[in-house]
């Protein structure tokens, strides 16, 4: 409202001021009418003409906002959910139906932190105000609402919610395959798993690169045989993710077999009634279960090739072992008698074959032809 007339003047406080009525029709929404201002002080009053001139400076609707996320419409007070890591876009586009307005977009409350709004006016319709946001932490709620309004104060609110889900995604560990070494002490050898690939790592959907651990732990001594190693990996969040591999320590340093028997290309010509005393080295002494299942044992085979076929047509059943398995500390060897008597058959040929539970896999022969019978 407009009063237009005479200069204003000072009253004193306890003077009283009102206006006595308007001289002219009602004034319309906007537009011009006199009226007259009286002031009174006890019984005395003074009347002033003015022009009252009423500007109605808000004709028209109020703005409207329509909020968009991924190319859909967003209904008043949806929520939303966020994955962490993942970029996100939302626009608020503002439109006002009075030709010229202009409209400003106005923040309630906070943003999510790492979040921005952008391009919130005052400007011409449409406004579009984009608000994106990365979330790199899990667990979080809240409201992202603006106050969209034009230069005669008309207000319209648009707004959101979001959601950031709970971490519930175990973190993915690495391992080497399976490592195996030639132990290198009586104990077996240290390993360190560092200096195999790929060394043991683990990786977090959120958190990234997280530390590992294993059991045992790298730079352990391992033993003779296999050992299982587990590894564990925890994220901020208390995901654990395991995985393991199997570290095999072998002892396979046969040293050959020793006199009287003899070692590939030489072949043993023995009797079918002997008693052949069986003598090697492994580079120490590792127990007196080192035999594997089934071991030594005797493969008939061709007397030109000496070679092991692939089906042989005559396996006899392992001879008798005769004398307990021993270990010479002095000499550093194992000692076992292997009885050949009732399965051997006169001129024919056989591998002599061991397997030690300390090198799975291996066979180690001697070369041995039946040529009499005593």
């Amino acid at each position: 409202m407009v009063l237009s007339g005479r200069p204003s003047r000072s009253c004193p406080s306890q003077l009283r001021l009102a206006v006595a009525g308007f001289t002219g029709p009602t004034p319309a929404a906007q537009g011009k009418a006199p009226v007259t201002l009286r002031v009174t002080s006890g019984a005395i009053y003074t009347d002033t003409d003015f022009i009252l001139e009423i500007s109605n400076a808000a004709p028209g609707s109020p703005p409207t906002t329509v909020v968009i996320s991924n190319a859909q419409t967003v209904a008043q007070g949806t929520t939303l959910t966020f994955a962490v890591g993942n970029p996100y876009t939302v626009t608020f586009t503002s439109t006002d139906p009075d030709a010229g307005a202009l409209i400003t977009a106005q923040l309630v409350g906070v943003l999510p932190s790492g979040a921005t709004l952008t391009n919130v006016g005052p400007a011409g319709s449409p406004l579009v105000s984009t608000f994106t946001w990365t979330p790199t932490t899990p667990n979080q709620l809240g409201t992202v609402q603006l106050l969209v309004s034009d230069e005669t104060n008309k207000q319209v609110t648009a707004l959101f919610g979001y959601t950031v889900p709970a971490d519930t995604t175990k973190p993915v560990v690495t391992v080497p395959a399976g490592i195996t070494e030639e132990a290198n002490t009586l104990g077996g050898r240290i390993v360190t798993f560092e200096s195999y690939s790929p060394a043991p790592s683990a990786a977090d959907n959120i958190d990234g690169v997280v530390a590992v651990t294993c059991s045992p732990a790298s730079g352990s001594k391992f033993p003779v045989g296999s050992t299982a190693v587990t590894c564990t990996a925890t994220d901020a969040s208390g995901n654990v993710g395991t995985n393991s591999f199997t570290v095999t320590i072998t002892a396979c340093a046969f040293g050959g077999f020793r006199p009287p028997v003899e070692n590939p290309a030489q072949v043993n010509l023995v009797s079918t009634q002997q008693n052949l005393p069986l003598k090697w080295s492994l580079a120490g002494c590792w127990g007196m279960n080192i035999l594997a299942p089934g071991y030594p044992r005797l493969v008939a085979v061709n007397c030109g090739t000496f070679a092991d076929p692939d089906a042989p047509t005559d396996v006899p059943t392992d001879a008798t072992v005769t004398t307990a398995l021993k270990y010479d500390t002095t000499e550093g060897r194992y000692m076992l008698g292997y009885s050949l008597k009732g399965r051997t058959v006169i001129n024919t040929c056989y591998q002599l074959q061991l397997q030690f539970t300390t090198c799975p896999g291996r066979t180690f022969l001697a070369l041995v032809q039946a040529v009499r019978n005593k």
